[in-house]
């Protein structure tokens, strides 16, 4: 079962590799997205409901169990000719023609809303392993680049410092960089704080030990969603799982309603009644003693029609409360979708910008650095500078981290792949 269960995760899941991600990002990914799916004991134990809810059909479906009769005499039975020991009667139960198939109908539909349960449940999974792995890109991606600025202000101090003693600048310049230094060493240290939290909420996902590393790529690509909104909200209409899990509701719910109406007919039991008889000595002739076989129809009528009627309203104004939720939930869908979309694209919006500001504000560091060289600019537009510039950087690696967050979160829900 742990194979078929592992095939259902990965195959039906399309792990494999998502157009425009390098192969090293997309490997971590599919990796990580693996071992999800072979060890996160919250889609287990969804799976395992699905697969019990399978062995609901053939239970539905039986016929009630054979009714075995036997009386014996005490005393003897005495009739006119024979004396009566004791009877034997088999009999079998049998519903309405239909009801049996109906109740498996239900059962099955119910099976295949489980199984669309396991699905979302999947899903969900998976976007969260992909959203945390792009959050610990960029919390890793913030570390690397407060590093690489608290470098640059130590270099920074030595200047001023070297200014200072020279004459050419005043100790305010020390000063400042000494409480940018502070101030980002405190902000690096929140990070690496941020980076362990966030190792711990992966490897949870995964079922791993919390202190488990996690390697994370150096670089993430954009993902491109690849089709119009029209197309998407086709695909989320018809592949999302707790759509899908409604409509095989509505299906059960239908059959439900059949089995009600069902139940109000007739039913019957077929039997056979056997009883053994010996001779009676009449005035001391035996006489008689045959044993007699007797056929044996029961019928049940169903008289008292509230329960019955009441049983047919109850499961159609269920099914008009689920068919209410699958219109409900397509418009929350649709709501979803273009709010995703225009995520992706505020995103990819922020990662143009972004790269354009670093472009100038190096060129306009270089500029300051070298006036600042030459005794021509204060410290403080270099350092107003600088600080542009970790800023850019910083909003550029969240940027794509929110880009790939937000396909993921569409394929989540278009359930990719799922046929």
């Amino acid at each position: 079962m742990k194979h078929i269960f592992i095939y259902l995760c990965l195959v039906m899941a399309g792990v494999a590799s998502a157009p425009g991600l390098k192969a090293q990002e997309n490997d971590l990914l599919n990796q990580y997205v693996r071992q999800a799916a072979e060890n996160n004991p919250g889609v287990q134990a969804s799976f395992q409901l699905y697969y019990a809810a399978l062995e609901r059909v053939p239970q539905v479906g039986a016929l009630p169990d054979p009714k075995v009769t036997l009386g014996y005499y005490i005393p003897s039975m005495e009739y006119h000719m024979s004396t009566g020991v004791f009877d034997l009667g088999l009999s079998q139960s049998f519903p309405w023609f239909g009801t049996l198939q109906a109740k498996k109908d239900e059962a099955a539909r119910q099976a295949e809303a489980r199984y669309q349960v396991f699905l979302k449940a999947r899903n969900d999974l998976f976007y969260e392993v992909k959203s945390a792995y792009y959050e610990l890109y960029a919390n890793q991606k913030s570390i690397s680049i407060t590093e690489d600025y608290l470098e640059i202000l130590r270099k920074d101090e030595r200047l001023a410092l070297n200014r200072v003693e020279a004459g050419r600048a005043s100790m305010s310049d020390v000063l400042r960089v000494q409480m940018e230094i502070k101030e980002n060493q405190t902000q690096l240290d929140f990070f690496k704080d941020q980076q362990e939290t966030l190792r711990t909420h992966f490897n949870a996902l995964l079922n791993r030990r919390a202190a488990e590393p996690v390697p994370v790529a150096d670089s993430i690509p954009a993902v491109l969603l690849g089709q119009e909104r029209e197309a998407l909200l086709d695909s989320v209409l018809q592949h999302n799982p707790e759509l899908n899990r409604l409509h095989r509701e509505d299906a059960a719910l239908e059959s439900r309603i059949k089995v009600a109406q069902k139940s109000g007919m007739p039913s019957f039991d077929l039997g056979m009644s056997y009883a053994k008889m010996d001779p009676r000595a009449n005035q001391g002739i035996a006489s008689g003693g045959r044993d007699m076989l007797m056929p044996m129809v029961t019928l049940h009528i169903p008289l008292y029609r509230k329960k019955y009627k009441a049983m047919v309203k109850e499961a159609r104004l269920q099914r008009r409360s689920v068919q209410q939720e699958i219109v409900d939930l397509q418009n929350t869908l649709q709501a979803d979708l273009v709010s995703a979309i225009n995520r992706y694209k505020d995103a990819q919006r922020q990662v143009t910008l972004y790269k354009e500001l670093l472009v100038q504000a190096r060129q306009t560091l270089n500029i300051l650095t070298a006036a600042y060289m030459g005794g021509e600019e204060d410290y403080e537009e270099v350092l107003r500078v600088e600080q542009q510039l970790l800023r850019y950087r910083l909003a550029l690696e969240n940027s794509r981290a929110d880009l790939n967050t937000s396909v993921a979160l569409v394929e989540k829900l278009w359930a990719k792949d799922i046929e």
